[in-house]
């Protein structure tokens, strides 16, 4: 029974990729933070580029009526 104890209190259980790098609680909310704040840039360079294309479409639609 200590042996199991022992073996259960020093052994790291832990979920892995592959053995190539654990999978942690930081590393989660690391990819997390990460796609969070790819998302919120996405969303800024998306709002910003609202006008340019409605300003594209605008001129578009000026020179189509101007054939």
């Amino acid at each position: 029974t200590s042996r199991f104890l022992n073996q259960v209190i020093t052994d790291k259980v832990a979920l892995t990729g592959q053995n190539f790098f654990p999978v942690t609680r930081t590393a989660l909310l690391t990819l997390a933070g990460t796609i969070v704040t790819y998302e919120i840039v996405l969303v800024q360079f998306g709002a910003a580029s609202e006008g340019v294309t409605t300003n594209l479409t605008e001129l578009c639609i000026s020179i189509t009526r101007g054939l």
